[in-house]
C-alpha cells in the first residue's frame, strides 16, 4: 500500500519546491528504511492490542487499526508540525496513509484470527500486496 500511495497517488507531493521541509531525493531514499522499521513497530503493536483486546472480526480489526493509524497519524503531524513547515494537503495525505496502512493491517491480523485457512488467506493477501504494487508502479508512470 505504501508504494501504491507514496509512489504513485501522492508522488507529486514529494517535490522539494512545493514542500520546502522535504530532505532531498537521496537523503529521502536513504531512510526509507527506518520508515519501514517504524511501520513494523507500530504493526506489532497493533497485533498486540488486537491479541489483548481479543479482537477475531474483520470489521472490528479494521476498525480498531484505522483508530490506531488515527493516532499515529495525528502525534507525527503535531511532531513533525513543530519542527518543519509542511502543507495542508501533505499534511492530510500524510495522514490518509498511516490511517490506510493500519486498517489494512488491522483487517489482515483480524482475518487470520477469523477465517480458519490460513494459507488460503495468505494467498489473497499476496495478491492485493502485488496488484497495490502494480497498481502504484503504474499511476507513478502515468505522472512522468
Amino acid at each position: 500500500m505504501d508504494l501504491f500511495f507514496n509512489a504513485g497517488v501522492f508522488m507529486s507531493l514529494f517535490d522539494q519546491e512545493r514542500e520546502p521541509g522535504l530532505l532531498s531525493d537521496e537523503q529521502l531514499f536513504r531512510r526509507i528504511p527506518l520508515a519501514y522499521s517504524a511501520l513494523l513497530v507500530g504493526v506489532t503493536a497493533l497485533a498486540w492490542l488486537l491479541d489483548g483486546i481479543d479482537v477475531a472480526d474483520v470489521r472490528r480489526g479494521i476498525g480498531v487499526g484505522a483508530l490506531t493509524g488515527a493516532t499515529f497519524a495525528v502525534m507525527g503531524v503535531v511532531f513533525l508540525w513543530t519542527a518543519i513547515e509542511m502543507t495542508g494537503v501533505f499534511v492530510l495525505a500524510g495522514s490518509l496513509v498511516v490511517i490506510a496502512e493500519y486498517a489494512a493491517a488491522g483487517w489482515v491480523l483480524s482475518a487470520f484470527r477469523d477465517i480458519p485457512n490460513a494459507a488460503l488467506l495468505t494467498r489473497r493477501i499476496l495478491l492485493i500486496a502485488l496488484l497495490f504494487a502494480l497498481a502504484g508502479m503504474f499511476i507513478q508512470n502515468l505522472q512522468g
